[in-house]
Protein backbone atom coordinates (compact mmCIF):
# COMPACT_ATOMS: atom_id res chain seq x y z
CA UNK A 1 0.00 0.00 0.00
CA UNK A 2 1.50 3.61 -0.97
CA UNK A 3 2.52 5.75 2.06
CA UNK A 4 1.88 9.22 0.01
CA UNK A 5 2.03 10.63 -3.21
CA UNK A 6 4.54 13.63 -5.19
CA UNK A 7 3.00 16.52 -2.49
CA UNK A 8 3.36 13.89 0.80
CA UNK A 9 5.29 11.63 3.00
CA UNK A 10 6.35 8.34 1.11
CA UNK A 11 8.59 6.38 3.40
CA UNK A 12 9.17 3.60 0.71
CA UNK A 13 10.36 6.40 -1.91
CA UNK A 14 12.25 9.55 -2.07
CA UNK A 15 9.31 10.94 -4.40
CA UNK A 16 8.06 13.84 -1.97
CA UNK A 17 7.40 17.05 -0.84
CA UNK A 18 9.95 19.82 -2.15
CA UNK A 19 10.35 21.52 1.25
CA UNK A 20 11.95 19.58 4.41
CA UNK A 21 10.76 22.03 7.49
CA UNK A 22 8.26 25.12 7.11
CA UNK A 23 6.24 27.52 9.16
CA UNK A 24 2.62 27.73 7.28
CA UNK A 25 -0.85 28.87 7.85
CA UNK A 26 -3.46 26.33 7.88
CA UNK A 27 -6.03 26.84 5.22
CA UNK A 28 -8.28 24.28 4.68
CA UNK A 29 -8.68 20.54 5.61
CA UNK A 30 -10.41 17.73 3.14
CA UNK A 31 -10.51 14.35 2.67
CA UNK A 32 -9.47 13.15 -0.92
CA UNK A 33 -10.49 9.21 -1.92
CA UNK A 34 -8.40 7.59 -3.94
CA UNK A 35 -7.87 4.31 -5.57
CA UNK A 36 -5.52 1.59 -3.89
CA UNK A 37 -2.46 1.80 -6.98
CA UNK A 38 -1.73 -1.62 -5.15
CA UNK A 39 -5.46 -2.87 -5.16
CA UNK A 40 -8.25 -1.97 -7.31
CA UNK A 41 -11.06 -2.61 -5.37
CA UNK A 42 -9.77 -0.63 -2.64
CA UNK A 43 -10.06 3.13 -1.49
CA UNK A 44 -7.28 4.84 0.35
CA UNK A 45 -8.04 7.98 2.13
CA UNK A 46 -5.51 11.41 2.20
CA UNK A 47 -6.11 14.15 4.46
CA UNK A 48 -4.76 16.97 2.66
CA UNK A 49 -3.90 20.14 4.34
CA UNK A 50 -3.94 23.55 2.38
CA UNK A 51 -1.10 25.58 3.44
CA UNK A 52 -0.51 29.24 2.78
CA UNK A 53 1.51 32.19 4.01
CA UNK A 54 5.11 29.90 4.14
CA UNK A 55 7.60 30.38 5.61
CA UNK A 56 10.40 28.33 4.64
CA UNK A 57 12.87 26.97 6.68
CA UNK A 58 14.70 23.89 4.74
CA UNK A 59 14.06 23.14 0.98
CA UNK A 60 15.29 20.15 -0.89
CA UNK A 61 14.87 22.22 -4.11
CA UNK A 62 14.27 26.15 -4.74
CA UNK A 63 10.78 26.95 -3.99
CA UNK A 64 9.38 30.10 -4.14
CA UNK A 65 5.52 29.75 -3.54
CA UNK A 66 3.21 30.96 -0.90
CA UNK A 67 1.15 27.84 -0.40
CA UNK A 68 1.63 24.17 -0.50
CA UNK A 69 -0.21 21.01 0.22
CA UNK A 70 0.63 18.13 2.51
CA UNK A 71 -0.93 14.83 2.01
CA UNK A 72 -0.74 12.36 4.23
CA UNK A 73 -2.26 8.39 3.79
CA UNK A 74 -4.97 8.12 7.26
CA UNK A 75 -4.89 4.80 8.77
CA UNK A 76 -5.50 5.06 12.34
CA UNK A 77 -2.86 2.05 12.95
CA UNK A 78 0.62 1.82 14.88
CA UNK A 79 3.64 2.12 13.08
CA UNK A 80 1.72 4.64 9.97
CA UNK A 81 3.09 8.49 8.54
CA UNK A 82 -0.21 9.05 9.89
CA UNK A 83 0.13 7.39 13.44
CA UNK A 84 3.44 9.30 13.57
CA UNK A 85 1.47 13.08 12.81
CA UNK A 86 -1.00 12.49 15.58
CA UNK A 87 1.54 11.62 17.95
CA UNK A 88 3.79 14.57 17.06
CA UNK A 89 0.60 16.89 17.54
CA UNK A 90 0.01 15.31 21.26
CA UNK A 91 3.89 16.98 21.91
CA UNK A 92 3.11 19.83 20.82
CA UNK A 93 0.25 20.03 23.23
CA UNK A 94 -2.20 19.84 20.99
CA UNK A 95 -5.20 18.29 22.24
CA UNK A 96 -8.31 19.50 20.02
CA UNK A 97 -9.88 18.13 16.89
CA UNK A 98 -8.32 17.99 13.41
CA UNK A 99 -10.63 20.62 12.05
CA UNK A 100 -9.76 23.29 14.64
CA UNK A 101 -6.33 23.28 13.39
CA UNK A 102 -7.49 25.09 10.64
CA UNK A 103 -6.66 28.35 10.80
CA UNK A 104 -3.70 28.26 13.06
CA UNK A 105 0.18 28.36 11.91
CA UNK A 106 2.51 25.54 12.54
CA UNK A 107 6.01 24.37 12.30
CA UNK A 108 6.06 21.12 9.53
CA UNK A 109 9.27 18.95 9.51
CA UNK A 110 9.84 15.89 7.32
CA UNK A 111 11.39 14.21 10.29
CA UNK A 112 12.11 10.39 11.72
CA UNK A 113 10.10 8.25 13.06
CA UNK A 114 9.79 4.37 13.94
CA UNK A 115 7.52 3.47 10.96
CA UNK A 116 6.45 -0.08 9.71
CA UNK A 117 8.21 -0.26 6.41
CA UNK A 118 8.08 -3.49 3.69
CA UNK A 119 11.36 -5.39 3.20
CA UNK A 120 12.52 -7.96 1.04
CA UNK A 121 15.01 -10.60 2.05
CA UNK A 122 15.72 -13.56 0.08
CA UNK A 123 12.62 -12.84 -2.41
CA UNK A 124 10.39 -12.85 1.21
CA UNK A 125 8.29 -10.17 1.99
CA UNK A 126 7.91 -8.67 5.90
CA UNK A 127 6.93 -5.38 7.35
CA UNK A 128 9.18 -4.34 10.25
CA UNK A 129 9.79 -1.61 12.83
CA UNK A 130 12.13 0.89 11.99
CA UNK A 131 13.06 4.28 11.28
CA UNK A 132 11.71 5.92 8.45
CA UNK A 133 10.69 9.77 7.86
CA UNK A 134 7.27 11.82 7.28
CA UNK A 135 5.48 14.63 7.84
CA UNK A 136 5.29 16.01 11.47
CA UNK A 137 4.39 18.75 13.45
CA UNK A 138 6.69 20.42 15.91
CA UNK A 139 5.68 23.80 16.72
CA UNK A 140 2.09 25.36 17.11
CA UNK A 141 1.64 28.87 17.79
CA UNK A 142 -0.19 29.73 20.45
CA UNK A 143 0.46 26.09 21.87
CA UNK A 144 2.10 24.94 24.83
CA UNK A 145 3.13 21.48 25.99
CA UNK A 146 1.96 21.67 29.65
CA UNK A 147 2.43 17.62 30.51
CA UNK A 148 5.00 18.49 32.46
CA UNK A 149 3.41 21.02 34.51
CA UNK A 150 0.08 18.44 35.05
CA UNK A 151 2.70 15.75 36.33
CA UNK A 152 4.15 18.10 38.72
CA UNK A 153 0.38 19.17 39.56
CA UNK A 154 -0.51 15.76 40.32
CA UNK A 155 2.28 14.85 42.08
CA UNK A 156 1.95 17.84 44.64
CA UNK A 157 -1.84 17.28 45.10
CA UNK A 158 -1.41 13.22 46.13
CA UNK A 159 1.34 14.13 48.35
CA UNK A 160 -0.04 13.17 52.33
CA UNK A 161 -3.94 11.93 50.89
CA UNK A 162 -4.47 8.21 50.21
CA UNK A 163 -6.05 6.98 46.78
CA UNK A 164 -9.74 7.79 47.63
CA UNK A 165 -8.88 11.99 48.99
CA UNK A 166 -6.55 12.48 45.56
CA UNK A 167 -8.80 11.26 43.03
CA UNK A 168 -11.90 13.62 44.88
CA UNK A 169 -9.85 16.31 44.79
CA UNK A 170 -8.56 15.46 41.54
CA UNK A 171 -11.77 15.15 39.75
CA UNK A 172 -12.67 18.82 41.12
CA UNK A 173 -9.65 20.67 39.97
CA UNK A 174 -10.61 22.60 37.38
CA UNK A 175 -6.88 24.50 36.31
CA UNK A 176 -5.99 20.94 35.31
CA UNK A 177 -8.18 20.49 33.19
CA UNK A 178 -6.44 22.67 30.41
CA UNK A 179 -3.38 20.96 30.64
CA UNK A 180 -1.67 18.80 28.23
CA UNK A 181 -2.49 15.48 28.69
CA UNK A 182 -5.28 15.97 31.41
CA UNK A 183 -7.68 13.15 29.38
CA UNK A 184 -5.41 10.57 29.62
CA UNK A 185 -4.63 11.17 33.16
CA UNK A 186 -7.78 11.51 34.10
CA UNK A 187 -8.64 7.78 32.72
CA UNK A 188 -5.77 7.03 35.17
CA UNK A 189 -7.05 8.46 38.03
CA UNK A 190 -10.46 6.70 37.64
CA UNK A 191 -8.66 3.76 37.09
CA UNK A 192 -6.92 3.92 39.96
CA UNK A 193 -3.51 3.76 38.59
CA UNK A 194 -2.28 7.00 38.45
CA UNK A 195 -0.32 6.91 41.92
CA UNK A 196 0.86 3.48 41.61
CA UNK A 197 2.31 4.89 38.26
CA UNK A 198 4.37 7.56 39.80
CA UNK A 199 5.36 5.02 42.74
CA UNK A 200 6.88 3.36 39.80
CA UNK A 201 8.60 6.34 37.93
CA UNK A 202 10.05 7.30 41.62
CA UNK A 203 8.03 10.29 41.52
CA UNK A 204 6.07 9.46 44.83
CA UNK A 205 6.15 6.88 47.45
CA UNK A 206 3.70 5.01 49.30
CA UNK A 207 3.81 4.00 53.34
CA UNK A 208 1.29 2.35 53.30
CA UNK A 209 -1.62 4.92 54.12
CA UNK A 210 -0.71 7.87 51.90
CA UNK A 211 1.95 9.00 49.53
CA UNK A 212 4.45 11.43 49.48
CA UNK A 213 6.09 13.20 46.83
CA UNK A 214 9.59 12.70 46.76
Amino acid sequence: MPLGTDKTTDAASDNRHPLNEFWGGVADINDDVRQSRTNASKNNTFIVFDINNLDVIEAREPYAFPVTKVEILELNIPGTPWEAFKESLRKCGYEGSLNDLIGKRMRWKYAGAILNQREVVDGKTSYVNKEGFCWQVVEIEGVNNTSDKLMDAVVALADGKNETDFKTQFLANNEMRSMTNYASMMQMVIGNSALSTLVSAGKLTFDGTVYHKV
